[in-house]
């Protein structure tokens, strides 16, 4: 296969990562990966709508939710497209379908595995089939209108914490006790990304007072996620009995392959078990690095990514065991780090 560079992605000064190899040939155990709301931007997937199936799609998603979401999503304005959890959620996982819709035409076997980050799981329980589309559609339309009910009550900001290789600083692998010192000045994580990344958040007005107690940590990054409130945490209760009542009206199957559960780690495969993580999952911390362990575990090769901004994947570029795939522009291509001369 060649392996000339074939396009770049960006994805930010702090983490580039570069496509190369005009095709990616899939071998041995595979897993597919969805992202959360941190994984879309106006315009992004715009080539999308070329497809018929996705025209079709889109239209589902349009007379179910009432919302015009292909139009806010592909042309804005952002401001519109994050003013409210029911339609940024709606946007994020239409375009995470809408790349799946496109990439299963390239896969020539079922992955082994499925995951998602957050509101990705449900794209996760859609693509292993756990889900029709249309009870999918519903279940994020309330999922979105319910924590946006909680951002309203409990408004928060939240920020990803990085430890840049090499050095010393918090000790992102004791989680437990790290939670218990950040709960007593009201930090919360919500999130696990890797052992260099956490996210935490706090209330609006404590804002200034998390900032200022964070400077202790002098080799951290603090880099502000944009959020409408503290996800993942104590303060989605008041989203609890909404999520409820939606999930009883959906209908969850057993998914042709496992599930892994983005809080601990582990596969899903009984429909009642699933139901019930995904309401435990509005007020427990994301933990990725456990997902991303249980695939090394695995012994999976190929990690595929649908859509082009590589979220999930810049996670784990640091994780040598494991070939990272892209799918975006319709090629399914390797991604690698810039520090590296060639692909895994």
């Amino acid at each position: 296969m060649s392996r000339e560079r074939i396009a770049s992605v960006n994805v930010g000064a702090e983490a580039p990562v570069v496509l190369v190899g005009k095709e990616k040939k899939l071998a041995g155990a595979t897993a597919l990966i969805f992202g959360g709301q941190g994984s879309i931007e106006v315009g992004m997937g715009k080539e999308l709508l070329e497809s018929p199936d996705v025209q079709e799609f889109y239209k589902r998603v349009r007379k179910i939710s009432g919302i015009p979401i292909d139009e806010i999503t592909f042309l804005g304005p952002s401001k519109k497209l994050f003013s409210d959890q029911k339609i940024t959620q709606l946007a994020v996982f239409a375009l995470n379908h809408a790349y799946y819709i496109e990439l299963r035409k390239k896969l020539e076997r079922e992955p082994d595995f499925y995951a998602g980050n957050s509101l990705g799981r449900i794209n996760a329980l859609l693509a292993a089939g756990a889900l029709e589309e249309d009870d999918a559609i519903r279940l994020v339309i309330a999922r979105g209108r319910a924590m946006q009910k909680a951002c309203r009550k409990n408004p928060g900001s939240l920020f990803a914490l990085t430890m840049p290789e090499g050095r010393d600083g918090i000790k992102f692998q004791d989680i437990e006790s790290l939670a218990s010192d950040f709960r007593e000045k009201g930090i919360y994580i919500e999130a696990v990304n890797s052992d260099s990344q956490i996210v935490v958040g706090c209330l609006k007005e404590k804002v200034d007072e998390t900032l200022e107690w964070l400077k202790q940590y002098e080799n951290i990054k603090v880099t502000p996620v944009k959020s409408a409130g503290i996800y993942h945490s104590i303060f989605m209760q008041p989203a609890v009995p909404e999520l409820q009542k939606g999930l009883k009206k959906v209908k969850i199957k057993k998914p042709t392959r496992p599930v892994i559960d983005d809080l601990t780690g582990e596969p899903m495969i009984d429909p009642e078990e699933i139901r019930e993580s995904l309401l435990r999952h509005l007020t427990n911390a994301v933990n990725w690095k456990a997902v991303v362990e249980f695939l090394e575990g695995e012994g999976v090769l190929d990690i595929v990514e649908p859509g082009s901004r590589g979220t999930l994947s810049r996670m784990m570029k640091h994780k040598r065991r494991i070939a990272l795939v892209l799918f975006a522009g319709g090629t399914l291509a390797y991604i690698m780090s810039r520090r590296r001369k060639t692909a895994q």
